[in-house]
């Protein structure tokens, strides 16, 4: 994703003409919004481009802080994948929005991929970017998951440790 415009000003006037009371349509569709228990207590948002799923192969988008499944790259790249012919959600990671805000781990938030692909079936590829990418390394090389088909990581620090 490269921005159009660059400048805060300007990404928030770009951000507001595609909201759909502007726009005269419904330019953002609403996603599926599923809740889900984690074994510690804690709750999880799994943001779901459609509420039919249709296929065994599923793409889970975790963003890094700041982000969230209403970010305007990540909702690109979730409908892409949907698009693609994945069943497409975007993961709330605690410490970034949502009703996990209090609950925050930080570093260890990859801990929560564990109850998250229990919940979801079929084959998963997992798409991790800055503290979302983290948390999928961390997962991938803690534990063995079969059903992880695949996984891009983009802009994560390899030792979060130190980046932050």
């Amino acid at each position: 994703y490269v921005p159009k415009v660059v400048g805060g000003l300007a990404q928030t006037c770009m951000m507001a003409s595609r909201m759909s009371w502007l726009s005269g349509g419904s330019v953002l569709r609403p996603w599926y919004v599923e809740y889900i228990k984690l074994s510690d207590g804690g709750n999880c948002a799994i943001n779901w481009w459609s509420s039919r799923r249709h296929c065994t192969e599923v793409a889970l988008v975790l963003p890094g802080v700041g982000n969230c499944a209403e970010t305007g790259f990540v909702r690109k790249l979730v409908g892409s994948l949907d698009a693609a012919g994945f069943d497409a959600a975007c993961v709330d990671i605690r410490p970034t929005q949502g009703p996990n805000a209090e609950n925050s781990r930080s570093l260890h938030s990859w801990q929560d991929l564990e109850d998250i692909l229990d919940h979801v079936d079929g084959t998963i590829y997992l798409v991790g970017q800055s503290l979302g990418g983290a948390c999928v390394l961390s997962h991938l090389g803690q534990r063995r998951c079969q059903r992880v088909a695949a996984a891009i990581i983009i802009s994560a620090p390899c030792d979060a440790k130190k980046a932050m």
